[in-house]
Protein backbone atom coordinates (compact mmCIF):
# COMPACT_ATOMS: atom_id res chain seq x y z
CA UNK A 1 0.00 0.00 0.00
CA UNK A 2 1.43 3.38 -1.05
CA UNK A 3 1.50 6.77 1.40
CA UNK A 4 -1.59 7.88 3.59
CA UNK A 5 -2.54 8.91 6.85
CA UNK A 6 -4.38 5.79 7.77
CA UNK A 7 -4.31 4.11 11.14
CA UNK A 8 -3.39 0.58 9.82
CA UNK A 9 -3.07 -2.67 11.71
CA UNK A 10 -1.29 -5.77 9.50
CA UNK A 11 -1.85 -9.47 10.64
CA UNK A 12 1.16 -11.18 9.22
CA UNK A 13 0.46 -14.24 7.42
CA UNK A 14 4.10 -14.56 6.28
CA UNK A 15 6.96 -13.90 7.59
CA UNK A 16 8.56 -10.42 7.80
CA UNK A 17 11.01 -8.93 5.79
CA UNK A 18 13.20 -5.98 7.78
CA UNK A 19 14.96 -3.71 6.24
CA UNK A 20 17.44 -1.42 8.12
CA UNK A 21 17.07 1.30 6.04
CA UNK A 22 13.73 3.13 7.47
CA UNK A 23 12.40 -0.42 8.71
CA UNK A 24 10.07 -0.88 5.76
CA UNK A 25 8.13 -4.62 5.84
CA UNK A 26 6.64 -6.88 3.37
CA UNK A 27 3.58 -8.67 4.11
CA UNK A 28 0.57 -10.40 3.33
CA UNK A 29 -3.04 -9.60 4.57
CA UNK A 30 -5.53 -8.85 6.22
CA UNK A 31 -4.71 -5.10 6.44
CA UNK A 32 -6.86 -3.28 9.08
CA UNK A 33 -7.96 0.51 7.92
CA UNK A 34 -9.50 3.37 9.76
CA UNK A 35 -8.69 6.87 10.10
CA UNK A 36 -8.77 9.89 7.08
CA UNK A 37 -6.22 8.96 4.22
CA UNK A 38 -4.54 12.58 3.53
CA UNK A 39 -2.54 11.32 0.41
CA UNK A 40 -2.89 9.17 -2.98
CA UNK A 41 -3.23 6.25 -1.90
CA UNK A 42 -3.16 2.72 -3.99
CA UNK A 43 -4.47 -0.71 -2.08
CA UNK A 44 -2.77 -3.78 -3.75
CA UNK A 45 -3.70 -7.69 -3.47
CA UNK A 46 -0.76 -8.48 -1.27
CA UNK A 47 -2.34 -6.53 1.21
CA UNK A 48 -5.91 -7.64 1.05
CA UNK A 49 -8.05 -8.31 2.16
CA UNK A 50 -8.43 -4.59 3.59
CA UNK A 51 -10.61 -4.73 6.99
CA UNK A 52 -12.47 -1.08 7.58
CA UNK A 53 -12.76 -0.80 11.29
CA UNK A 54 -15.32 1.62 12.07
CA UNK A 55 -14.95 4.55 9.85
CA UNK A 56 -12.73 5.36 6.55
CA UNK A 57 -12.30 9.05 5.37
CA UNK A 58 -10.60 9.67 1.67
CA UNK A 59 -10.31 13.09 1.98
CA UNK A 60 -11.09 16.35 -0.72
CA UNK A 61 -8.43 16.34 -3.46
CA UNK A 62 -7.39 12.57 -3.04
CA UNK A 63 -7.41 9.41 -4.42
CA UNK A 64 -7.58 6.09 -3.10
CA UNK A 65 -7.30 3.40 -6.06
CA UNK A 66 -7.98 -0.13 -5.66
CA UNK A 67 -6.03 -2.53 -7.70
CA UNK A 68 -7.54 -5.46 -9.62
CA UNK A 69 -8.46 -8.82 -7.32
CA UNK A 70 -8.52 -6.54 -3.71
CA UNK A 71 -11.25 -7.55 -1.62
CA UNK A 72 -12.49 -4.81 1.29
CA UNK A 73 -14.45 -6.16 4.25
CA UNK A 74 -16.17 -3.85 6.96
CA UNK A 75 -15.89 -5.34 10.29
CA UNK A 76 -19.04 -4.12 12.04
CA UNK A 77 -23.11 -3.01 11.39
CA UNK A 78 -21.11 0.44 11.88
CA UNK A 79 -18.06 0.61 9.59
CA UNK A 80 -18.19 2.67 6.87
CA UNK A 81 -16.26 5.02 3.95
CA UNK A 82 -16.80 8.59 3.44
CA UNK A 83 -15.48 9.70 0.22
CA UNK A 84 -14.49 13.61 -0.43
CA UNK A 85 -11.94 12.99 -2.66
CA UNK A 86 -11.93 10.54 -5.46
CA UNK A 87 -12.50 6.42 -5.02
CA UNK A 88 -11.42 4.31 -8.25
CA UNK A 89 -11.67 1.03 -7.34
CA UNK A 90 -10.00 -1.02 -11.11
CA UNK A 91 -11.20 -4.57 -11.15
CA UNK A 92 -11.47 -6.29 -14.15
CA UNK A 93 -13.76 -9.27 -15.35
CA UNK A 94 -10.87 -12.19 -14.18
CA UNK A 95 -9.93 -9.71 -10.97
CA UNK A 96 -12.92 -7.72 -9.90
CA UNK A 97 -12.92 -5.58 -6.93
CA UNK A 98 -15.55 -7.05 -4.00
CA UNK A 99 -17.10 -4.53 -1.38
CA UNK A 100 -18.11 -7.37 1.42
CA UNK A 101 -19.02 -8.22 5.04
CA UNK A 102 -16.30 -9.52 7.43
CA UNK A 103 -18.36 -12.57 7.59
CA UNK A 104 -18.37 -13.34 3.83
CA UNK A 105 -15.82 -16.20 3.87
CA UNK A 106 -16.51 -16.55 -0.35
CA UNK A 107 -14.24 -14.06 -1.38
CA UNK A 108 -10.88 -13.41 1.03
CA UNK A 109 -11.38 -16.20 3.26
CA UNK A 110 -12.01 -16.58 7.19
CA UNK A 111 -10.72 -13.27 7.36
CA UNK A 112 -12.32 -13.15 11.63
CA UNK A 113 -10.96 -16.57 12.01
CA UNK A 114 -14.61 -17.32 12.81
CA UNK A 115 -14.96 -20.79 10.84
CA UNK A 116 -16.81 -21.02 7.99
CA UNK A 117 -19.33 -18.27 7.47
CA UNK A 118 -21.09 -16.64 4.96
CA UNK A 119 -22.42 -12.78 4.88
CA UNK A 120 -25.85 -11.45 5.53
CA UNK A 121 -27.94 -8.23 4.42
CA UNK A 122 -27.05 -5.77 7.30
CA UNK A 123 -23.72 -6.38 8.82
CA UNK A 124 -22.34 -3.01 7.39
CA UNK A 125 -23.46 0.02 6.92
CA UNK A 126 -22.56 1.66 3.13
CA UNK A 127 -19.68 3.91 0.88
CA UNK A 128 -20.60 7.22 1.02
CA UNK A 129 -20.37 9.69 -2.45
CA UNK A 130 -19.97 13.02 -0.85
CA UNK A 131 -17.66 14.59 -3.59
CA UNK A 132 -15.05 14.22 -6.42
CA UNK A 133 -15.50 11.87 -9.13
CA UNK A 134 -15.13 7.88 -8.61
CA UNK A 135 -15.35 5.19 -10.99
CA UNK A 136 -16.18 1.61 -10.02
CA UNK A 137 -15.15 -0.53 -12.93
CA UNK A 138 -15.98 -4.81 -12.83
CA UNK A 139 -16.88 -4.22 -8.34
CA UNK A 140 -18.67 -6.23 -6.26
CA UNK A 141 -20.42 -5.04 -3.47
CA UNK A 142 -22.47 -6.56 -1.08
CA UNK A 143 -24.32 -7.25 2.23
CA UNK A 144 -24.90 -3.98 3.90
CA UNK A 145 -27.77 -2.03 4.87
CA UNK A 146 -27.89 -0.61 8.66
CA UNK A 147 -29.26 2.43 9.49
CA UNK A 148 -27.57 4.58 11.72
CA UNK A 149 -29.35 8.25 11.53
CA UNK A 150 -32.08 10.10 10.05
CA UNK A 151 -31.29 10.28 6.15
CA UNK A 152 -32.66 7.77 3.96
CA UNK A 153 -29.06 7.38 2.07
CA UNK A 154 -27.44 5.46 5.50
CA UNK A 155 -29.80 2.83 4.06
CA UNK A 156 -27.89 1.60 0.88
CA UNK A 157 -24.75 0.11 -0.14
CA UNK A 158 -23.86 2.81 -2.09
CA UNK A 159 -24.88 6.65 -1.41
CA UNK A 160 -24.48 9.51 -3.67
CA UNK A 161 -25.16 12.72 -1.73
CA UNK A 162 -22.71 15.23 -4.36
CA UNK A 163 -20.04 14.23 -6.87
CA UNK A 164 -20.03 12.11 -9.58
CA UNK A 165 -19.98 8.78 -9.37
CA UNK A 166 -20.00 6.02 -12.66
CA UNK A 167 -20.22 1.98 -11.56
CA UNK A 168 -19.56 -0.30 -14.84
CA UNK A 169 -19.91 -3.68 -15.39
CA UNK A 170 -20.44 -4.84 -11.72
CA UNK A 171 -22.80 -6.15 -8.87
CA UNK A 172 -24.38 -3.96 -5.91
CA UNK A 173 -26.44 -6.37 -4.20
CA UNK A 174 -27.78 -7.98 -1.12
CA UNK A 175 -29.09 -5.04 0.80
CA UNK A 176 -31.33 -4.89 3.77
CA UNK A 177 -32.25 -1.52 2.39
CA UNK A 178 -31.80 0.39 -0.96
CA UNK A 179 -28.58 -0.82 -3.32
CA UNK A 180 -28.08 1.99 -4.60
CA UNK A 181 -29.54 6.13 -3.59
CA UNK A 182 -28.34 9.01 -4.83
CA UNK A 183 -29.87 12.72 -2.75
CA UNK A 184 -27.95 15.06 -5.36
CA UNK A 185 -25.35 14.82 -7.63
CA UNK A 186 -24.97 12.03 -10.99
CA UNK A 187 -24.75 8.74 -10.64
CA UNK A 188 -24.26 6.72 -14.07
CA UNK A 189 -24.77 3.06 -14.33
CA UNK A 190 -23.92 0.48 -17.19
CA UNK A 191 -23.40 -3.34 -17.26
CA UNK A 192 -24.37 -3.65 -13.49
CA UNK A 193 -26.59 -6.08 -12.14
CA UNK A 194 -28.46 -4.39 -9.40
CA UNK A 195 -30.62 -7.40 -7.19
CA UNK A 196 -31.91 -8.79 -3.93
CA UNK A 197 -32.78 -5.19 -2.02
CA UNK A 198 -34.93 -5.40 0.70
CA UNK A 199 -35.88 -2.20 -0.69
CA UNK A 200 -35.22 -0.47 -3.56
CA UNK A 201 -32.28 -1.68 -6.23
CA UNK A 202 -31.76 2.02 -7.28
CA UNK A 203 -33.27 4.86 -4.84
CA UNK A 204 -33.25 8.45 -5.86
CA UNK A 205 -34.96 11.36 -3.93
CA UNK A 206 -32.79 13.84 -6.25
CA UNK A 207 -30.01 14.10 -8.43
CA UNK A 208 -29.32 12.92 -12.06
CA UNK A 209 -29.36 9.41 -12.81
CA UNK A 210 -28.78 7.60 -15.86
CA UNK A 211 -28.77 3.75 -16.24
CA UNK A 212 -27.66 1.78 -19.30
CA UNK A 213 -27.40 -2.29 -20.07
CA UNK A 214 -27.67 -3.31 -16.85
CA UNK A 215 -30.59 -6.13 -14.93
CA UNK A 216 -32.63 -4.52 -12.30
CA UNK A 217 -33.83 -8.05 -10.55
CA UNK A 218 -35.41 -9.22 -7.78
CA UNK A 219 -35.58 -6.66 -5.44
CA UNK A 220 -38.79 -5.33 -3.46
CA UNK A 221 -38.73 -2.61 -5.60
CA UNK A 222 -36.44 -2.35 -8.82
CA UNK A 223 -36.08 1.55 -9.38
CA UNK A 224 -38.19 4.40 -7.06
CA UNK A 225 -38.04 8.03 -8.29
CA UNK A 226 -39.19 10.91 -6.21
CA UNK A 227 -37.10 13.60 -7.53
CA UNK A 228 -34.31 14.53 -9.84
CA UNK A 229 -33.98 13.44 -13.59
CA UNK A 230 -33.23 9.60 -14.25
CA UNK A 231 -33.34 7.66 -17.74
CA UNK A 232 -33.00 3.80 -18.40
CA UNK A 233 -32.82 1.82 -21.55
CA UNK A 234 -31.44 -1.36 -22.64
CA UNK A 235 -32.23 -2.66 -19.36
CA UNK A 236 -33.79 -5.91 -18.34
CA UNK A 237 -36.21 -4.57 -15.31
CA UNK A 238 -37.74 -8.08 -13.97
CA UNK A 239 -39.04 -10.03 -11.12
CA UNK A 240 -38.91 -7.26 -8.30
CA UNK A 241 -41.54 -7.85 -6.24
CA UNK A 242 -43.26 -4.47 -6.36
CA UNK A 243 -43.08 -2.24 -8.79
CA UNK A 244 -40.08 -2.47 -11.98
CA UNK A 245 -40.29 1.53 -11.29
CA UNK A 246 -42.16 3.46 -9.57
CA UNK A 247 -42.02 7.34 -10.40
CA UNK A 248 -43.52 9.46 -7.55
CA UNK A 249 -43.72 12.79 -8.58
CA UNK A 250 -46.06 14.35 -11.47
CA UNK A 251 -43.03 14.78 -14.73
CA UNK A 252 -42.79 11.72 -16.86
CA UNK A 253 -39.51 9.19 -16.53
CA UNK A 254 -38.27 7.55 -19.60
CA UNK A 255 -37.78 4.06 -19.57
CA UNK A 256 -38.05 3.42 -23.44
CA UNK A 257 -36.36 0.36 -25.05
CA UNK A 258 -36.00 -1.75 -21.95
CA UNK A 259 -37.07 -5.72 -21.55
CA UNK A 260 -39.84 -5.95 -18.52
CA UNK A 261 -39.06 -9.79 -17.85
CA UNK A 262 -42.03 -10.59 -20.81
CA UNK A 263 -42.48 -10.00 -24.46
CA UNK A 264 -45.86 -8.19 -23.51
CA UNK A 265 -43.93 -5.42 -21.54
CA UNK A 266 -44.33 -4.21 -18.24
CA UNK A 267 -48.08 -4.38 -16.43
CA UNK A 268 -50.03 -0.88 -16.44
CA UNK A 269 -53.53 0.68 -17.13
CA UNK A 270 -52.65 1.56 -20.22
CA UNK A 271 -50.99 -1.86 -21.11
CA UNK A 272 -53.32 -4.37 -19.54
CA UNK A 273 -51.88 -7.28 -21.51
CA UNK A 274 -48.54 -6.78 -19.87
CA UNK A 275 -47.14 -9.81 -17.87
CA UNK A 276 -43.88 -7.92 -17.14
CA UNK A 277 -43.21 -6.64 -13.81
CA UNK A 278 -45.55 -3.28 -13.41
CA UNK A 279 -44.73 0.11 -13.41
CA UNK A 280 -46.20 3.21 -12.01
CA UNK A 281 -48.14 6.34 -13.59
CA UNK A 282 -45.73 8.41 -15.22
CA UNK A 283 -43.43 6.48 -16.47
CA UNK A 284 -42.53 6.27 -20.32
CA UNK A 285 -42.46 2.69 -21.31
CA UNK A 286 -43.01 2.43 -24.89
CA UNK A 287 -42.05 1.33 -26.96
CA UNK A 288 -40.76 -1.52 -24.77
CA UNK A 289 -38.15 -4.61 -26.07
CA UNK A 290 -39.71 -7.85 -26.76
CA UNK A 291 -36.40 -9.94 -25.71
CA UNK A 292 -33.86 -9.51 -22.94
CA UNK A 293 -30.94 -7.08 -24.48
CA UNK A 294 -28.12 -8.21 -21.65
CA UNK A 295 -28.67 -12.07 -22.78
CA UNK A 296 -27.08 -12.70 -26.33
CA UNK A 297 -30.01 -13.45 -29.11
CA UNK A 298 -29.06 -15.92 -32.49
CA UNK A 299 -29.05 -14.06 -35.41
CA UNK A 300 -31.74 -15.12 -38.06
CA UNK A 301 -31.99 -15.67 -41.53
CA UNK A 302 -34.03 -14.06 -44.06
CA UNK A 303 -34.92 -13.44 -48.00
CA UNK A 304 -33.71 -16.71 -49.14
CA UNK A 305 -32.63 -16.26 -52.61
CA UNK A 306 -30.91 -19.06 -55.61
CA UNK A 307 -29.62 -17.66 -58.52
CA UNK A 308 -27.14 -18.29 -62.23
CA UNK A 309 -24.32 -17.16 -62.21
CA UNK A 310 -24.79 -13.59 -63.04
CA UNK A 311 -26.29 -13.09 -59.42
CA UNK A 312 -29.56 -11.55 -61.28
CA UNK A 313 -31.57 -14.25 -62.64
CA UNK A 314 -33.58 -16.04 -60.21
CA UNK A 315 -34.09 -19.66 -60.35
CA UNK A 316 -37.53 -20.68 -59.30
CA UNK A 317 -38.22 -23.57 -57.06
CA UNK A 318 -38.02 -26.90 -58.51
CA UNK A 319 -36.59 -25.08 -61.71
CA UNK A 320 -34.12 -26.65 -63.84
CA UNK A 321 -30.48 -24.61 -64.62
CA UNK A 322 -27.90 -25.72 -67.27
CA UNK A 323 -25.30 -23.93 -65.82
CA UNK A 324 -22.61 -25.31 -63.50
CA UNK A 325 -22.78 -22.42 -60.98
CA UNK A 326 -25.64 -21.75 -58.19
CA UNK A 327 -25.40 -18.32 -56.21
CA UNK A 328 -27.14 -18.85 -52.50
CA UNK A 329 -28.11 -15.52 -50.95
CA UNK A 330 -29.76 -14.44 -47.57
CA UNK A 331 -30.07 -11.73 -45.38
CA UNK A 332 -28.38 -11.87 -41.77
CA UNK A 333 -29.76 -9.56 -39.01
CA UNK A 334 -28.82 -9.64 -35.48
CA UNK A 335 -30.45 -8.65 -32.51
CA UNK A 336 -27.50 -7.16 -31.31
CA UNK A 337 -26.07 -6.10 -33.52
CA UNK A 338 -23.10 -8.68 -33.96
CA UNK A 339 -21.87 -9.83 -37.41
CA UNK A 340 -22.63 -13.08 -38.74
CA UNK A 341 -22.31 -15.97 -40.99
CA UNK A 342 -24.09 -17.84 -43.23
CA UNK A 343 -23.84 -21.47 -43.50
CA UNK A 344 -25.48 -23.17 -46.60
CA UNK A 345 -25.95 -27.15 -46.39
CA UNK A 346 -26.00 -27.99 -49.88
CA UNK A 347 -27.45 -32.03 -50.41
CA UNK A 348 -28.41 -34.28 -53.22
CA UNK A 349 -32.21 -34.56 -53.06
CA UNK A 350 -31.71 -37.85 -51.83
CA UNK A 351 -29.76 -37.38 -49.35
CA UNK A 352 -31.17 -36.62 -45.86
CA UNK A 353 -29.59 -33.02 -43.83
CA UNK A 354 -26.95 -33.88 -41.35
CA UNK A 355 -25.35 -30.86 -39.96
CA UNK A 356 -22.30 -32.49 -40.47
CA UNK A 357 -19.51 -30.96 -42.01
CA UNK A 358 -18.71 -33.48 -44.79
CA UNK A 359 -18.19 -31.08 -47.53
CA UNK A 360 -21.53 -30.17 -47.66
CA UNK A 361 -21.46 -27.03 -45.82
CA UNK A 362 -20.80 -24.00 -47.39
CA UNK A 363 -19.86 -20.48 -45.36
CA UNK A 364 -19.46 -16.96 -45.73
CA UNK A 365 -17.86 -14.57 -44.28
CA UNK A 366 -18.55 -12.66 -41.49
CA UNK A 367 -21.62 -9.61 -42.22
CA UNK A 368 -22.72 -6.83 -40.51
CA UNK A 369 -25.84 -7.22 -39.32
CA UNK A 370 -28.82 -6.52 -41.92
CA UNK A 371 -26.62 -7.25 -44.40
CA UNK A 372 -26.88 -10.01 -47.94
CA UNK A 373 -24.83 -12.44 -47.54
CA UNK A 374 -24.14 -14.44 -50.70
CA UNK A 375 -22.43 -18.12 -50.98
CA UNK A 376 -21.34 -19.13 -54.88
CA UNK A 377 -20.70 -22.57 -55.69
CA UNK A 378 -19.16 -24.06 -58.81
CA UNK A 379 -18.52 -26.80 -60.79
CA UNK A 380 -22.23 -28.51 -60.28
CA UNK A 381 -22.99 -32.20 -62.03
CA UNK A 382 -26.72 -33.23 -63.28
CA UNK A 383 -28.48 -34.14 -60.77
CA UNK A 384 -31.68 -32.67 -57.94
CA UNK A 385 -30.74 -30.63 -55.28
CA UNK A 386 -31.91 -28.99 -52.10
CA UNK A 387 -30.56 -26.36 -49.62
CA UNK A 388 -31.42 -25.07 -45.89
CA UNK A 389 -29.34 -21.97 -44.28
CA UNK A 390 -28.35 -21.21 -40.35
CA UNK A 391 -26.77 -18.10 -39.44
CA UNK A 392 -24.13 -17.75 -36.80
CA UNK A 393 -22.83 -14.98 -34.97
CA UNK A 394 -19.36 -13.64 -33.99
CA UNK A 395 -20.91 -15.07 -30.52
CA UNK A 396 -21.16 -18.28 -31.68
CA UNK A 397 -25.05 -18.60 -31.36
CA UNK A 398 -26.87 -20.66 -34.04
CA UNK A 399 -30.29 -19.76 -35.70
CA UNK A 400 -31.81 -22.95 -36.35
CA UNK A 401 -31.50 -24.45 -39.59
CA UNK A 402 -33.88 -22.99 -42.25
CA UNK A 403 -34.69 -24.65 -45.82
CA UNK A 404 -35.24 -23.16 -48.69
CA UNK A 405 -39.08 -23.35 -50.06
CA UNK A 406 -41.06 -25.85 -49.06
CA UNK A 407 -39.31 -28.84 -47.13
CA UNK A 408 -39.43 -31.71 -48.72
CA UNK A 409 -39.45 -30.27 -52.42
CA UNK A 410 -36.79 -30.19 -55.35
CA UNK A 411 -34.98 -26.79 -55.03
CA UNK A 412 -33.36 -26.50 -58.25
CA UNK A 413 -32.12 -29.27 -61.12
CA UNK A 414 -28.84 -29.27 -63.17
CA UNK A 415 -28.69 -30.58 -66.32
CA UNK A 416 -25.56 -28.97 -68.41
CA UNK A 417 -26.78 -30.28 -71.80
CA UNK A 418 -29.13 -27.16 -73.59
CA UNK A 419 -32.74 -27.32 -72.78
CA UNK A 420 -33.54 -28.05 -76.53
CA UNK A 421 -31.35 -31.37 -76.69
CA UNK A 422 -33.64 -32.97 -73.61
Amino acid sequence: MKNSALTITTIFLLSLAYYSFGGATSAVGPTFVSGTISTDTTWVVTDSPFVVQGVLTIASGVTLTIDPGVVVKFDSPASHIIVHGNLNSNGTLSQPVTFTSINDDSVGGDTNNDGPSTGQPGQWRAIFFLSGTSILNHTNVFFRGTSHGPTILLFANLAVAGGNLTINSGRVAESSGNNIAISSGNLNISGTEIDHAGLDGVLQTNGVTSIVNSSIHDNFRGVAVTGGTAFITQSSIQNNASLGVNKNSPSDMDTRNNFWGDSTGPFHTTNLGGLGNPVSDNVLFKPFLLTNPLVNQAPFVTGLHQLKSDGLTTINESAITTEDTVIFKATLTDPQKDQSKLQVELRQFSEPFTGIDDGGILESGFFLSGSQATIQRFGFVNGQYKWRVRAIDSQNNESPWQEFGTAGNIDFEVKLVPLYTQ
